[in-house]
């Protein structure tokens, strides 16, 4: 009865949530790009804060943001609340696949943010795509891409990395942010489901009582490389040498700052 009543509760504060960040973020199609852009990822940022407090949250940063600096944020890709922790984090411009934009109410609701969306199934689309980033970058707003394309594989702290993401920052010399996410979950909150699917996901983040994100913030990354691929493995390496050390044993709890 107690996880009923939970989740009740919180559906109905995001529901609210929803509905004000709506009305809050339709301001911001109306002026012009660069201006309704930084209104609403300014939003999106406060909505993110919000929503995972709402879910019992608390987010712990290990290291230091940047302020006022478009960078390329690359992550590890835990779990399906990943963007709305990292949107928390600093204002972020997300690349979601084209299928979310279909999605009642949600779909519209990540529209207002400006997402790139990527169509996956269409290689005509990809530099396209490419060109949303670099013009990103060069707009000074930072860009979220998760390189492994997909959740983390069982058994492997982080899969392989797809390059595209690298050649905006390759052709617009930017800087790569690298940060690794971890999650505890704990309290009286239900088993956790053994599939991942969208449904059971969104129902066991309901009940959950309370969890802790970890975010360890690596040292940006000023490449001179060329290659895309070469900058994606190089990238790669330096995320996996470090989540080695912190990720793994999940025990560690080494200090940082509550956001």
């Amino acid at each position: 009865m107690k996880l009923f009543f939970r989740r009740i509760f919180r559906v109905l504060r995001i529901v609210w949530l929803f509905l004000v960040t709506i009305v809050l973020g339709l301001g911001g199609l109306f002026m012009s790009r660069k201006k309704g852009m930084k209104r609403n990822l300014g939003i999106e940022s406060w909505w993110g804060k919000k929503i995972v407090s709402i879910l019992g949250g608390k987010i712990v940063i290990h290291g230091t943001l940047p302020e006022n600096k478009g960078v390329l944020l690359v992550s590890n890709h835990t779990c399906y609340l990943d963007a709305m922790v990292h949107a928390a984090l600093i204002p972020l411009r997300f690349s979601p696949k084209k299928e979310v934009s279909s999605w009642p109410v949600l779909g519209f609701l990540v529209s207002l943010a400006f997402p790139i969306w990527v169509d996956r199934s269409s290689r005509k689309s990809s530099e396209a795509t490419l060109q949303a980033f670099e013009q990103t970058l060069e707009d000074g707003f930072s860009l979220s891409v998760y390189p492994e394309g997909t959740f983390t594989t069982p058994g492997e702290i982080l899969s392989k990395f797809k390059s595209t993401p690298f050649e905006a920052v390759i052709r617009k010399h930017g800087t790569i942010l690298p940060i690794l996410t971890r999650y505890t979950f704990s309290g009286d909150g239900p088993e956790k489901p053994a599939t991942d699917g969208f449904p059971e996901m969104l129902r066991y983040y309901l009940g959950v009582s309370s969890f802790q994100v970890d975010i360890w913030v690596l040292n940006e990354i000023h490449s001179t490389e060329t290659d895309r691929k070469v900058l994606a493995e190089q990238v790669h390496d330096i995320m996996l040498k470090e989540a080695e050390r912190v990720l793994c044993p999940a025990k560690n709890t080494e200090g940082g700052k509550t956001l």
